[in-house]
């Protein structure tokens, strides 16, 4: 009789023990480590290994928040020490049940380390305390010496990878060696707030053609944040190309933009059109042969806007 009250007792404390958490105020719904791919899954971001890369996260809020809270991004390090960076969100007054990527500058950045890294993302309060579960991410990171191209705005018209080429009866190799790779910023909200998020970034191309009224207002007007982000990752050495065509009138409306120029646009339309033509990049990453691959515009025109000196800056015609 003893042993079965003994064991009636242990049976409630273990059934009682375990409280039922609380629902959290914020829920993860998804993220995404680095820049986007075109037509690409969430899974085929890209990040290169030893540059910073930029966090994009999705998520759901069950209940308003009293006060701001954090999102925290955390990955070992080289060493495999954990490192963190946070970013403030401002969740008050949000509906429950909305779902909503942050826009207001709420981008964390981090720095991978390994071929196959993992991103650990938490909403916190300043104090500490985790009001989400944590959403861990798996990456595939890119080596250093992947080349990539950023577009920013609307996608390049026709701006293809050639198929691989064999030469002389040699074997075909992709373009240097399969290490360029393409990727795509359309909306405003996903361009980095800081110039460290183009540090993945070997070439940005920002084609004022295709890119939306919105994108353009939204870059060029009141709030210059991503636009500084973008003119300082210039200065530090960044690589970018502006195409300017048929939108030279809507170009010249942009005054920032003219800061990045080192020729003024002629607000005309564009008065000449060429065929289009290949840019040329080296076939062999460590230029051992004089075999040039291209990245090939098809068949057709290219309107050209005309371009004005600019007296104060040094430029060059490369024709």
């Amino acid at each position: 009789m003893l042993t079965r009250a003994r064991f009636f007792c242990l049976f409630v404390v273990v059934a009682c023990g375990a409280p039922v958490r609380a629902a959290d105020p914020v829920r993860l719904t998804g993220a995404s480590v680095g820049f986007p791919v075109p037509n690409g899954a969430p899974t085929d971001a890209l990040a290169k290994f030893g540059a910073w890369a930029p966090v994009y996260v999705s998520l759901e809020s069950t209940e308003p928040l009293p006060e701001p809270v954090e999102l925290v991004a955390e990955t070992p390090d080289a060493d495999e020490i954990n490192t963190a960076f946070a970013v403030e969100l401002d969740l008050r007054g949000t509906v429950p049940g909305a779902h909503f990527a942050p826009d207001r500058g709420a981008i964390p950045y981090v720095r991978l380390s390994g071929s196959a890294s993992e991103v650990t993302l938490t909403v916190r309060t300043k104090a500490g305390k985790a009001v989400s579960e944590p959403l861990r991410v798996r990456t595939r990171v890119r080596e250093p010496l992947q080349y990539v191209v950023l577009a920013l705005g609307g996608a390049p018209a026709g701006f293809e990878l050639p198929k691989p080429v064999a030469v002389g009866g040699a074997e075909p190799t992709p373009l240097r060696n399969g290490r360029v790779e393409l990727a795509h910023i359309s909306e405003f909200a996903k361009l980095p707030d800081h110039w460290t998020g183009y540090d993945g970034a070997d070439l940005v191309v920002f084609c004022t053609a295709t890119a939306t009224d919105d994108f353009l207002n939204r870059l060029f007007g009141p709030d210059a944040k991503r636009r500084d982000a973008l003119v300082e990752w210039v200065r530090r050495g960044g690589r970018l190309v502006v195409s300017v065509g048929e939108k030279a009138q809507r170009a010249t409306e942009l005054a920032p933009l003219q800061d990045l120029l080192p020729f003024a646009v002629n607000p005309k339309n564009p008065q000449r059109a060429v065929p289009s033509f290949p840019l040329q990049w080296a076939a062999d990453f460590e230029q051992k042969n004089a075999t040039n691959a291209t990245l090939a515009v098809p068949g057709g025109t290219v309107a050209v806007a005309s371009l004005v000196p600019h007296g104060a800056r040094a430029a060059r015609v490369v024709s």
